[in-house]
């Protein structure tokens, strides 16, 4: 019993040994890679109805907006038709003041922090006004908002 023992013993030893000695082996790999800057935008709805209006009369909505940015971003929108707005279109800014749209880009939101994998959902205030400038009928516009990195 007692030599069954040092055997097993003797046998647990080498194959401490010979585990020890294969572990000692490695090798370090060192991995580069170089991420970019990037954004992303969607919009919930591609369609805003602002529905029948008098001349003077005033609609809000609220657009919902998604935004993905690994650095520090501004959102910027802006009248893409071409002619003259009917009326009077305007977006609401982080400081609550009305930005009216048609002759060129507005900043919406600036200095925002880096988004994360979720993004950052926003509401956008959106609103229109008739004016008895414009000809009765039914208007087709479009407004474009587009991230872009803080400076």
């Amino acid at each position: 019993m007692a030599r069954n023992r040092a055997v097993l013993t003797y046998l647990t030893l080498v194959l401490m040994l010979l585990a020890a000695s294969t572990a000692q082996a490695a090798a370090v790999i060192t991995m580069q890679v170089e991420i970019l800057a990037g954004f992303s935008i969607a919009c919930e709805e591609d369609n805003l109805a602002f529905g029948t209006l008098s001349p003077e009369q005033t609609v809000q909505k609220e657009l919902e907006l998604t935004v993905w940015s690994n650095v520090p971003w501004d959102l910027y929108v802006d009248y893409t038709g071409t002619g003259d707005l009917p009326g009077l279109l305007e977006v609401q800014d982080e400081r609550g003041v009305w930005l009216s749209l048609g002759d060129n880009s507005r900043m919406v939101l600036f200095d925002q922090p880096e988004t994360g994998r979720d993004g950052s959902a926003l509401t956008i205030p959106v609103r229109f006004t008739s004016s008895y400038s414009d000809a009765p009928g039914t208007y087709e516009f479009q407004i474009e908002f587009t991230v872009v990195p803080s400076l």
